[in-house]
């Protein structure tokens, strides 16, 4: 469904498209052509798109090269994606109904995707123990459960301060779901954003940013926090490679806050210098006495 998105109209139907066209007759300089004519933010994808298609050409042996994979494809810069305060978090969760009111704060505490905390129940959660089982994932309306050599099956930590507004969230009998719709079911996350999170965006008083800011929120302040990559990418369900790439942005405050982690270091080792040149220069005169 994804994949027909990207390319039904920018393959198929678009300028130079390629709908009556049979695919091994398909030309790098063609493709090279048709990619500088899409839109520039888009032109990636469309061609990742592309690429995996006749890949799977080649697997099924419908070709004998990928000709997609010839042409040059660069990424684009990524964007920074602003974070969260977190007196800003408590506002936007009290613009919200209550039954999603302890999402801002659970959601960029614990680091998970839109379509995790949505999938998740309340047999997931241990309070007692702190942590969070990240089993499964609701997409395109279907559960999605996460096999077992997937990077994203995982266990995540519970910060106290998530734990907490978890304890005031209501319970409904109904429906197994930590955060369900107004019906017991799931939800759906483009109604949640244009019917509960931009309007408590805006009430708040905030920057209009994307549900998704609440990840990139966990890992700035995983970061800042100390906590090393690794363990980072591990609590996220992506690699190191991903987090540098895509969320080793800083938090506003990271200037002041590394100058004056450096400030404090330097002055703690001058402090060790200054009694370790006091001490010899005692030494000294008590031999010389």
């Amino acid at each position: 469904k994804r994949l027909r998105y990207a390319l039904e109209g920018p393959a198929l139907d678009g300028k130079g498209g390629w709908r009556d066209l049979r695919i091994d007759r398909l030309q790098p300089a063609e493709i090279g052509a048709w990619r500088k004519r899409l839109p520039e933010r888009s032109a990636y994808g469309i061609v990742k798109s592309l690429r995996q298609v006749l890949h799977y050409a080649v697997r099924a042996k419908l070709l004998d090269e990928n000709p997609a994979s010839l042409i040059s494809n660069p990424e684009p810069k990524r964007g920074e994606v602003p974070t969260f305060a977190l007196d800003e978090l408590d506002l936007i969760a009290g613009e919200m109904l209550q039954r999603f009111r302890v999402i801002p704060i659970f959601a960029s505490l614990t680091g998970l995707r839109p379509c995790e905390w949505i999938a998740l129940e309340r047999r997931d959660v241990d309070l007692k123990a702190g942590t969070v089982a990240v089993r499964r994932e609701y997409v395109d309306g279907k559960v999605k459960l996460y096999g077992k050599t997937s990077r994203s099956l995982r266990v995540v930590p519970l910060p106290q301060r998530a734990a907490d507004a978890l304890r005031e969230h209501p319970t409904r009998l109904d429906t197994p779901l930590l955060f369900p719709a107004k019906r017991g079911g799931h939800i759906d996350l483009q109604a949640f954003r244009w019917r509960e999170w931009d309007p408590a965006i805006k009430a708040a008083k905030i920057p209009k940013r994307v549900p998704y800011a609440m990840r990139h929120t966990y890992a700035s302040m995983s970061i800042a926090a100390g906590v090393n990559l690794f363990e980072v990418a591990r609590f996220m369900g992506t690699s190191v490679a991903m987090i540098e790439k895509t969320y080793g942005h800083l938090l506003p405050d990271a200037l002041d806050r590394t100058r004056s982690a450096l400030d404090s270091f330097i002055a703690t080792q001058d402090e060790v210098r200054d009694q370790s040149a006091n001490g010899s220069e005692l030494h000294q005169s008590n031999n010389g006495s």
